[in-house]
């Protein structure tokens, strides 16, 4: 029973997911959409939501880190059903890649982290630029254990870091 309702959580995240790739707008490299996304912004649109998520702001953390809200409520909402709460201690980053889409580059954080229960996660944090420059995420849920897929990567801009905190 319990991992059915897991196997529909992740259909249910896996099929938010694929609607806001679907939905991004045609490649146009003179765009700010275009504009690559760093490590670093990447990691500053992640603690962004670590700190909304420990203050208890469910609603911030779809309206200000997700890049599309109504798919950030149904990730939340598919957590809520599977009782996957986050932890109170931060993901670590230990891996970060960019990937090539037609409407531009998603840049992706491999995090590794614990949920509330106890139970160790690998979840992927995908950053894409949504309304001109704005990062948003596509994965804002970071502990629910989504692992992002799409796009060709870019095997230059993979690397491990060893910051988290």
């Amino acid at each position: 029973m319990k991992e059915s309702r897991q196997a529909i959580a992740v259909l249910t995240i896996a099929s938010s997911l694929m609607i806001v790739i679907a939905s991004c707008k045609s490649y146009d490299a003179t765009a700010p959409s275009q504009l690559p996304i760093s490590q670093a912004q990447a990691e500053g649109l992640l603690n962004q939501a670590i700190d909304l998520v420990q203050a208890n702001n469910y609603d911030g953390l779809c309206q200000v880190v997700a890049a599309a809200e109504q798919n950030c409520r149904i990730q939340l909402e598919g957590a809520v059903r599977s009782k996957q709460q986050p932890g109170s201690d931060r993901p670590k980053v230990v891996g970060f890649s960019v990937h090539s889409e037609q409407s531009g580059s998603t840049a992706v954080l491999r995090l590794e982290g614990s949920r509330a229960d106890g139970v160790a996660y690998v979840s992927d944090f995908a950053v894409i630029r949504t309304e001109g420059s704005k990062l948003g995420s596509l994965t804002a849920p970071y502990w629910v254990g989504i692992k992002y897929i799409g796009g060709d990567q870019s095997p230059s801009t993979t690397s491990t870091s060893s910051s988290g905190n």
